[in-house]
Parts: structure tokens; C-alpha cells; sequence
């Protein structure tokens, strides 16, 4: 999402991240807004009552891996060459703006200019929960993507054997933290804004770039993948579905604290790495403006039924796809107008 075509261009040009970036912004909205329906998962009331279907496969091992996507995207591009430390802060201090300019704004949107002021943090701790959370709001991924590049810029230089072991032990980390906070009650630790959650995923690109040469056109490294994230799915569900992580997020299992979304994400990109196929104008259009999207779908998603009230019927489907399909249109149409009239600037793409 955050690597642009700008950016790509003056790489290589991976025709499969068009496709992949289109669609995983179009994940994002859908997850948000409830499109693939929801299960007693999300009830702390029904949850004993909870067994496996396909709302949850959709909902979890698919939609939920947008973001990872996005993070494991923009740290492959960003490790596939050489980077100075000016190029590393010109990225820290986009990525601050953003995150400060779209996150005041929503607030200042939803509550109003005392609700936005009501919200900015009053202590060292509030600072620090502000940034990491995103102040309750999607913004989070710029705080967790400045972490990840930060991790890629000082390991790009390092042995392969050290990024092999930094990806190991990230993963560890990744498998424990659940554990973590079902024996301490802490469900911060394996909140879906927590960094660490994504720190694998700064090695993940590392070891792509290592390893590109020797990815590209063979089906063995797709197939292993795939085949991790089905068995860490089944240990996931097997042992990490509890009611402490409702508290935090609304449903009983961790969203990104899971090697199965790890290795989901990173199946997704190999097999993107080896599209040969150039996107039409529609998916180029809607992966240019993938970052748009993400940052702008918040706005838009309690607009929608306020203006269409017909729309706020959350128990139909139809009408659920209805809201999400106006929203990611009028969000496309927002990011248009605003890039060409009023933001001409990068605090969209």
C-alpha cells in the first residue's frame, strides 16, 4: 500500500502487486464493514457455543491479510535496494505526517473540533498509547511500518544467516505472545495494533530479497508456505481462541499475532513476485490508490448510513455490500478530488 507506483517503477516493476495491493485494500474495507458476516466468534455471550465455518476461513485467514501485505510489500521494495539514512527519515517523516494529519482529522471529523482536542494524549503514556494504537483508529499501520523499516534498514547489511535467525526468532516471538497473554490476562500483548506483531515481517522481506532469484518460477517455496500457514492455522484455533482477546478487539482470537497470517502474507507476495501479467488500467488505478483507500474508508463508513439510512440494516447482507461498494467508490472519488483540487501533497499516496 505505502510503496507507490512511483516507487516501484524505479525498481522493478512487479506486476503482481498491482493485483495483490488493489485487492488487499478492497480486504481492508470489507473486513471493516462486516462483509463476510460474522460468527459466534464474535459474541462473548455465544462464544462456548462457537464452532468453525467459513465466515470465520474468510474473515481471519483471508481479509486479515491486508495489512501484513501492505507491511511485507513495503519491506521487500524498501530492502531491494541500498538505502541511505536521508531516504530512511524522508520516509519517517511522511509516515508522522500522515499518521498525525489523518488521525486528528478523523477525530476531528466524528467528534468535532473539542473531541479532537479532548483526544490529543496529556501524558508520556498517553503519548506513547496515541502512537501505538493509532488513537483507536486504522492509522496504527504507519507507527508499525516506520518500526519495520527501521529493522529492514539496519539488517539489510547483515549476513543472511543473522536475517534466517532475526526470521526465526520473530516467528517464536509471534507464536508465544498469544500464549503470553492467555497466562498473564495482558491482551494488549497480542492486541492487533501491536508492533511486534509485524516485526517478522521486516525479515520476511529481507530474506525475499536474498532469495528472489531462487522464488521466482518455482511452485515448491508457494506450496510450503501455504502448507505452514494451514498447520499453524490449526494449532491457532486449536489453542488461542479465548475470550480474553474479545476485550480488546471485539472477537476471540488474535488478529495478527499469528504465524498462519505470517505465512499467508508471504505465500500471497511469492506468487505476486511471479505474475507475469500486466494489470489493466482499473486494477493500476485501484492499486494507486490502494493507500487512499485504507486512510479514507474510516470517513466513510458511518457517512454512508447516516445519508442512506436504509443502509445502516446491518443483519442484511445485500444491503452490508451495498454500503461497502459506496464506500469504496465514493472513497476513490474523495482521493481523486482531493489529490487534483486540495491535498496536493503526499498525505494520500
Amino acid at each position: 500500500m505505502e510503496s507507490s507506483n512511483r516507487e516501484i517503477s524505479t525498481i522493478n516493476h512487479y506486476n503482481g502487486f498491482d493485483w495483490l495491493r488493489a485487492l488487499m485494500s478492497i480486504f481492508v474495507v470489507v473486513w471493516h464493514m462486516k462483509g463476510a458476516g460474522s460468527s459466534a466468534l464474535f459474541s462473548n455471550d455465544a462464544f462456548s457455543n462457537h464452532s468453525y465455518s467459513l465466515s470465520d476461513f474468510i474473515n481471519f485467514q483471508l481479509l486479515l491479510l491486508a495489512v501484513p501485505i501492505f507491511i511485507l510489500i513495503s519491506t521487500f521494495l524498501f530492502s531491494s535496494q541500498t538505502r541511505t539514512i536521508g531516504y530512511l527519515f524522508g520516509k519517517f517523516k511522511r509516515f508522522f505526517l500522515l499518521f498525525l494529519f489523518w488521525v486528528l482529522t478523523l477525530k476531528l471529523w466524528h467528534f468535532g473540533y473539542s473531541g479532537m482536542l479532548t483526544s490529543l494524549p496529556q501524558s508520556f503514556s498517553e503519548l506513547v498509547s496515541f502512537f501505538l494504537t493509532g488513537d483507536d483508529t486504522v492509522y496504527y499501520f504507519f507507527t508499525s511500518l516506520i518500526i519495520c523499516l527501521m529493522i529492514s534498514y539496519l539488517l539489510k547489511p547483515q549476513k543472511t544467516s543473522i536475517q534466517i535467525v532475526g526470521f526465526i526468532l520473530s516467528v517464536i516471538g509471534l507464536l508465544a505472545l498469544p500464549k503470553i497473554s492467555l497466562i498473564t490476562g495482558n491482551h494488549t500483548l497480542s492486541a492487533f495494533w501491536n508492533p511486534l506483531n509485524f516485526i517478522p515481517y521486516s525479515f520476511a522481506g529481507l530474506l525475499l530479497v536474498r532469495f528472489e532469484k531462487i522464488l521466482k518460477g518455482k511452485a515448491f517455496p508457494i506450496l510450503l508456505s501455504i502448507v505452514l500457514c494451514a498447520l499453524f492455522a490449526m494449532l491457532e484455533w486449536s489453542y488461542y481462541t479465548d475470550r480474553i482477546f474479545i476485550i480488546g478487539q471485539g472477537f476471540a482470537l488474535p488478529a495478527y499475532t499469528r504465524v498462519s497470517v505470517l505465512f499467508g502474507a508471504i505465500s500471497s507476495v511469492i506468487i505476486a513476485m511471479n505474475v507475469k501479467k500486466e494489470a489493466g488500467k482499473l486494477i493500476k488505478f485501484m492499486a494507486s490508490y490502494s493507500l487512499a483507500l485504507y486512510i479514507l474508508h474510516p470517513f466513510l463508513m458511518k457517512f454512508v448510513p447516516q445519508v442512506f439510512p436504509f443502509l445502516a440494516d446491518t443483519e442484511s447482507l445485500i444491503l452490508i455490500w451495498i454500503s461497502i461498494l459506496s464506500v469504496i467508490i465514493l472513497s476513490y472519488l474523495a482521493a481523486y478530488l482531493l489529490k487534483k483540487y486540495i491535498l496536493k501533497t503526499n498525505l494520500i499516496f
